[in-house]
């Protein structure tokens, strides 16, 4: 798996930040690999809000994959519970539910530098 791609995000932001996959997300049976890195690019347009508004198109640019593996991927996302898909007339909202239980409030992460 190769993941080099994210021009939507600046390369300097690129640097100083990194991508964390739940256990649970790791660890379930149903998980391939292009749902790690679909969850590790919502994560990235989300940027510590728990949701994000990146389209499907955008995600298969960013990943270097065409349109339907982004859709599998998060179909299969959806349906272990680790996303929450909303629509409304004008966007889509992807919510990140790490325990994957599908009722999570979304990804709420804060990183403290120790250094």
């Amino acid at each position: 798996m190769i993941i080099e791609r994210a021009e939507s995000v600046p390369e300097e932001k690129r640097r100083k930040t990194f991508r964390m996959l739940p256990d649970a997300l790791f660890t379930h049976p149903e998980t391939q690999p292009q749902d790690l890195m679909t969850w590790c690019y919502l994560g990235l347009h989300a940027r510590n809000r728990g949701f994000c508004h990146v389209t499907d198109r955008q995600l298969a640019e960013d990943m270097g994959v065409v349109e339907m593996t982004v859709r599998r991927s998060l179909a299969r996302l959806e349906k272990m519970g680790f996303i929450i898909r909303e629509r409304n007339a004008n966007e889509r909202t992807i919510v990140l539910c790490p325990d994957g239980n599908d009722e999570a409030p979304g990804m709420k992460l804060k990183l403290l530098n120790a250094c």
